[in-house]
């Protein structure tokens, strides 16, 4: 499972998307840090590359 997340989005805590990555198996959390419940620019640009890659 790959979760992508930017560690400003109002609608999901990074504390508790840490916790409870860290409970599933085969799992990634990737954070961005200065982004928020959109993607923009190059966070939106890696995020797309990290899915491809994991779709692969």
């Amino acid at each position: 499972m790959l979760l992508l997340s930017g560690e400003a989005d109002p609608f999901a805590r990074v504390d508790l998307l840490r916790r409870e990555v860290a409970k599933l198996r085969r799992s990634e959390l990737v954070t961005y840090p200065r982004a928020g419940h959109g993607l923009k620019g190059a966070d939106l640009e890696d995020a797309l590359d990290r899915i491809a890659e994991f779709l692969r």
